[in-house]
């Protein structure tokens, strides 16, 4: 028999589709071959032939659903997991159709044997399919998502893969309603009273394709608010509330179906729906002769052959749609349960089977995301806040950026967080050993393809006194020849305090000249002889008081804010970096180059351990911790202030001494 030639690819794209993602070819190929023989051969009541049913014209009316699938398909193409599910429930819901809506105008003893029963045959479709379709559902989104994680952050779009799309209305409703329209208003169904009960109950159809149509309503609404709206903060919060609301509003609708549809599946003595769920040969609920006697054969097939149809299409989406829920959860619960996942999937597998039976599939998956928009709520505000602090961090990638004191402590720190972000750093310090060390877990975790490519050191390291003003000169100069651009930052971090800090003998009547001396020329003098060497090769702005210049952090202390006893040197040191700060904040303006400052309080560094341990002291500032917070701060504390002051997202903070101190001048 020769079939057109659209029709030869329809079906054999039906029965690729249908076989390979569901079932297995050599299972189910007698079956699809029996469906293509059934659809060429089947007519309606009227023995109007099945192949010119819609347009009259077979190679436009046989192939018209694939069409509509393959242009919903094709078109969406934000997420490609769920494009494999659209495709086999589709091609299962096709194949399901084609074989009831033939079946549904056959006299019932021209059924073939195999088919006699349907509803055997239905229980033995929905097993294999349920078999198969449920782990490969879920076990092909959550391979998608491993090979793919950062695909995953479309957990916080407000749109992407939180809705059934409306091309799966178009895809699988609109056909199936077609197909029953004959039986609807054919006559036989105006004659049977239970021809209004058809309509109601596929209007009432606990579907979740339910939720789709309200969500897509309730969107359209968002859209419309959030074009008001200046707050984007607000809009998202306002999308949740709409869409939480509408799934509510969801699962209310096929709540109210399901149990409707349950009730009258039982007791309507007319429609008599509880066959299509027992047995063969057992009696079930007696019933009127009258409405047995009314109903034909051909009769009672118009009547349940729609009937069964919804069954199977509900069946297969909310197979389909559990397992979708169960990714879509699992994209917002999975960190969190990440030691027990697969405990935890099948729990809430069990609830959402049980949610089914109970309350209905359309209103299980409502509610289940529901939970999951208020997790995802949860999530857009973490990802905001973590968004926010890469942003503030990203714009120092690629810009060169020279640290002092780089080889342990806030130095250190502050090199790292800079190296995670992509910098190109220049580092400093007296100590060459710790230096080099510093510089060779820097290249090793952050640089490593930059590294054993042996391109461009991204990470440069000079061993500086900065005491000495040509040292620091010749250190700046290498950094710009070594990589070929100007500073973009620089943050002058190296600093010592006096050995006599919390004694008697560190009061400024008992004061050495070497010990001040020495204080003041590395802390004062030597960043007076950085900022003198980074200013003269800093980048500025494009206009005059423009932006984008280069920044640079001195570290002050708390201590050069207010008097300390006992550390004389050190607290006059620390007035000077502030006054050099704020002078220079002020002349460098016009090219848009800012200075800044940092002052901290007792950070938990190398130095401090060992003032601590001369002095035999832990209370070197008095007695009790001075910090609101009652602690001493991490060095990455004050390394995410001094990367902030760097970044262009503190672009008109100019001449600012910011505390970084745990509450202590509070």
């Amino acid at each position: 028999m020769n079939f057109p030639l659209l029709l030869q690819f329809y079906f054999r794209g039906l029965a690729l589709a249908a076989t390979l993602l569901l079932w297995g070819l050599s299972a189910w190929n007698g079956t699809v071959k029996a469906l293509i023989l059934a659809v060429y051969h089947g007519r309606l009541a009227d023995d109007t032939p099945l192949q010119t049913t819609y347009t009259g014209i077979p190679p436009i009316d046989l192939p018209i659903a694939l069409l509509v699938a393959f242009f919903f398909y094709g078109t969406n193409g934000s997420v490609p997991g769920y494009q494999l599910f659209l495709l086999d429930a589709y091609s299962t819901l096709q194949s399901a159709f084609i074989w009831l809506y033939v079946e549904s105008f056959r006299q019932c003893d021209e059924k073939p044997r195999w088919i006699a029963r349907p509803v055997i045959f239905g229980l033995l479709w929905q097993g294999f399919g349920a078999a198969i379709s449920l782990p490969l559902y879920y076990a092909l989104h959550l391979s998608w998502l491993l090979k793919a994680p950062q695909r995953a952050t479309s957990t916080v779009d407000p749109r992407g893969a939180r809705v059934i799309p409306m091309g799966y209305l178009l895809g699988a409703f609109f056909p199936a309603v077609l197909g029953m329209l004959p039986t609807w208003t054919g006559a036989a169904s105006s004659r049977l009273a239970a021809g209004n009960h058809q309509r109601i109950l596929a209007a009432w159809q606990p579907d979740p394709l339910w939720v789709s149509w309200i969500i897509q309503l309730a969107l359209l609404g968002y859209d419309r608010l959030s074009r008001r709206s200046s707050s984007r903060q607000q809009n998202s919060r306002t999308s949740s509330r709409w869409v939480r609301g509408a799934y509510l509003l969801a699962a209310i609708s096929s709540a109210s179906g399901h149990v409707y549809t349950m009730i009258t599946a039982g007791f309507d003595p007319q429609l008599r729906l509880w066959e299509m769920y027992v047995p063969a040969g057992w009696s079930g609920p007696s019933s009127s002769s009258s409405s047995s006697s009314s109903i034909s054969g051909n009769e009672e097939i118009l009547i349940r052959g729609p009937w069964l149809f919804l069954q199977w299409d509900l069946i297969i989406i909310s197979l389909s749609s559990v397992s979708w829920v169960l990714v879509l959860l699992h994209q917002a619960f999975g960190k969190k349960q990440k030691k027990n996942l697969g405990l935890w999937t099948i729990q809430v597998g069990l609830l959402l089977f049980l949610g089914s039976v109970v309350i209905g599939p359309g209103a299980t998956v409502s509610l289940a995301l529901v939970t999951r928009e208020a997790e995802l709520e949860r999530l857009r505000e973490e990802h905001a806040h973590s968004n926010s602090a890469s942003q503030i961090m990203s714009s120092v990638t690629g810009k060169v950026i020279a640290i002092t004191g780089a080889a342990s402590g806030i130095g250190l720190a502050t090199a790292r967080l800079l190296a995670q972000q992509g910098a190109f750093l220049s580092l400093a310090d007296i100590n060459e050993a710790r230096l080099e060390e510093a510089a060779a877990a820097l290249r090793q975790q952050f640089y490593p393809s930059i590294t054993s490519n042996g391109g461009m050191d991204p990470v440069l390291t000079t061993v500086v006194d900065v005491r000495s003003a040509q040292a620091c000169n010749d250190w700046v100069q290498r950094t710009v020849n070594h990589f070929s651009q100007p500073l973009s930052g620089a943050a002058n971090l190296a600093g010592v305090f006096g050995k006599s800090i919390g004694q008697e003998v560190g009061a400024v009547r008992n004061m050495t000249d070497a010990e001040a001396e020495f204080v003041l020329d590395v802390n004062c003098r030597g960043t007076f002889n950085c900022l003198r060497a980074e200013l003269a090769h800093m980048k500025t702005g494009t206009t005059p008081r423009g932006r984008h210049g280069g920044s640079i952090v001195n570290a002050a202390s708390i201590a050069g804010l207010m008097g300390v006893e006992h550390n004389g040197p050190y607290v006059a040191s620390k007035h000077a970096v502030v006054g050099w700060t704020r002078t220079a904040a002020k002349e460098e303006g016009k090219r848009a180059i800012r200075v800044n400052a940092i002052a901290p309080g007792i950070i938990a560094t190398p130095m401090i351990s060992q003032i601590e341990a001369a002095a035999g002291t832990t209370e070197l500032f008095g007695a009790g911790d001075p910090g609101a917070l009652a602690r001493k701060g991490d060095p990455e504390e004050v390394a995410a202030v001094v990367v902030f002051l760097l970044s262009d997202q503190s672009s008109f903070v100019n001449g600012v001494v910011l505390p970084v101190d745990g509450g202590w001048m509070c």
